[in-house]
C-alpha cells in the first residue's frame, strides 16, 4: 500500500509522515528530497523562486520504490499526483499556518500564496479530482504523533477484507470473463514467451494463477514470486509437472467462491514475497483468485492468468485496475 500525505506547506506533512512510519514500521519518502537528489526538475519558476518538479519522472521513481516496498509513505504538497492507494490531506487554520510559515522564514509572497491556497482548499480539491480515497485531517492543534494515530486508523480501515465466504452470482461472472489486462491469444508456449519478453521491461512482484499458465511460464524461464494452482486443467486433472520451489499453503475454495481461507492466504503471503516464494494449492478452483491478488498486491506487480479458450492475460497492476477490482468486490459483497 502507498499512502500519500499532502497539504499546503506548513501543515506538518514531514513530521506526520515520520511519526506514521515509526508507528507502522513502514518506510517513508520525501518526494522533494528524491527530486533534489536525482535532479528530477523540468525548469525554474522565477516568480515563485523555486524549481519545477518533473511529475512524470517522479511518478516513475515512486513506481520503482513500490517494487521494493510492500508498504510505504510518500509526502509532498503534490503527493496526491503520485501512484498511491490512499491520500491524506493535512489542513491547518490559516492563522496558525501563517505563524508556522513565518517561523520557517518563508518570504512574504510565498506566505500569502500558501495562505490563499489553504483558504481556497486548492490541494484538497486537486486530491479529490484524482478519484482516489481522500481523507482530511486538521493538524491545527494536533501533534505529529496524534495526526499519525488518526492516519493509521484510516489505513487500517482501508484494508480490504471479507468476513464470510462469498458466492459469486452469475451476473458478476462476466466481470471475470473480460480480460483484466492485455490478452495474448496465441498458443500457450508462444504467449508465455511473449509475456516473459514483456516482463523484462519492468520490475515488480509476479504472480501466476492457474496450473497450465504457471507451467507454461515457468517452463519458458519465468520465476514467479507466487503461484496459485488447483491441480486442474479445463475441469480435468492437470497432468503436467510444475517446477516451483516455495512454501506451500493449502486452502479450500469451491467453484464460484471466494473463501475467507483463500483470501487470507493470499493477503498474508504477499508481504513476505520478496524473501520467499509461495505456492497456494487450492482444493476446489482458483479461478477467482485474481481478485484478491489485484486488491492486495502492491502497485507495479504483475499477475498472469489464463483466459478460458482465448490465451493468457498479463495484468500490470496500476491504480485503475486496483479500483476496478475493489468495485467488483463491493458489488459481490452487496449482492450477498
Amino acid at each position: 500500500m502507498i499512502v500519500a500525505i499532502t497539504g499546503t506547506p506548513g501543515t506538518g506533512k514531514t513530521e506526520a509522515a515520520k511519526a506514521l512510519a515509526k508507528r507502522m514500521r513502514w518506510k517513508w519518502f520525501s518526494l522533494n528530497s528524491i527530486a533534489e537528489s536525482k535532479g528530477l526538475y523540468e525548469g525554474y519558476d522565477k516568480e515563485r523562486m523555486s524549481k519545477i518538479v518533473d511529475i512524470r519522472r517522479l511518478r516513475e521513481e515512486v513506481n520503482e520504490l513500490a517494487t521494493e516496498n510492500d508498504n510505504m509513505i510518500i509526502e509532498a504538497h503534490y503527493a496526491h499526483d503520485m501512484p498511491c492507494d490512499v491520500v491524506i490531506v493535512l489542513r491547518t487554520n490559516p492563522d496558525v499556518l501563517r505563524k508556522r510559515m513565518v517561523k520557517k522564514s518563508f518570504h512574504t509572497e510565498k506566505v500569502a500564496e500558501n495562505l490563499e491556497a489553504e483558504m481556497m482548499q486548492v490541494i484538497l480539491d486537486e486530491a479529490q479530482e484524482t478519484r482516489k480515497s481522500v481523507y482530511e485531517i486538521d493538524t491545527t492543534r494536533k501533534t505529529p504523533e496524534k495526526a499519525a494515530r488518526e492516519i493509521e486508523k484510516i489505513i487500517r480501515n482501508q484494508t480490504a477484507y471479507i468476513e464470510k465466504d462469498l458466492v459469486v452470482p452469475e451476473q458478476f461472472i462476466m466481470d471475470f470473463r473480460r480480460p483484466f489486462g492485455k490478452l495474448y491469444s496465441s498458443g500457450q508456449d508462444d504467449a508465455a514467451k511473449r509475456i516473459i519478453k514483456e516482463l523484462k521491461k519492468t520490475k515488480g512482484l509476479t504472480v501466476t494463477v492457474g496450473d497450465m499458465t504457471s507451467h507454461s511460464l515457468i517452463k519458458n524461464g519465468l520465476k514467479p514470486n507466487m503461484i496459485i494452482i488447483d491441480g486442474k486443467q479445463k475441469r480435468g486433472r492437470f497432468e503436467g509437472k510444475i517446477s516451483f520451489n516455495g512454501a506451500e499453503v493449502k486452502v479450500k475454495n469451491p467453484a464460484r467462491h471466494i473463501t475467507v481461507e483463500m483470501w487470507k492466504a493470499i493477503e498474508t503471503s504477499i508481504p513476505g514475497l520478496k524473501k520467499r516464494r509461495v505456492k497456494i494449492l487450492v482444493n476446489g478452483e482458483e479461478d477467482l483468485a485474481v481478485l484478491p491478488c489485484a486488491i492486495h498486491l502492491p502497485l507495479g506487480s504483475r499477475i498472469i492468468y489464463g483466459q478460458f479458450g482465448e490465451g493468457l492475460v498479463l495484468v500490470y497492476l496500476d491504480q485503475e485496475r486496483k479500483d476496478r477490482a475493489k468495485a467488483i468486490l463491493e458489488n459481490i459483497m452487496f449482492s450477498q
